[in-house]
């Protein structure tokens, strides 16, 4: 076998491998399609402040005294 038919050959294969990886690849998601519950624990606290300094557009001398915690624990 010559060179050339070995590259060929390797292409060939390649291209059968991915044909099956396009087959059980997960469909693509978009940003819209996630959804996060604000109480997720692995949230940091820094970013749910930020997020509600954001949404109710906390002046800054007002957010010194504003602070976020949750436990691990639920009920």
């Amino acid at each position: 076998m010559g060179e050339k038919e070995g590259y060929q050959k390797e292409i060939t294969e390649l291209e059968y491998q991915k044909k099956n990886l396009e087959k059980v690849m997960p469909k693509e998601i978009t940003a819209s399609d996630i959804s996060v519950r604000l109480g997720s624990t692995w949230i940091p606290e820094s970013d749910i402040k930020n997020i509600i300094f954001e949404t109710l557009k906390t002046p800054n001398y007002l957010r010194w005294d504003i602070n976020v915690r949750f436990t691990l624990h639920t009920s």
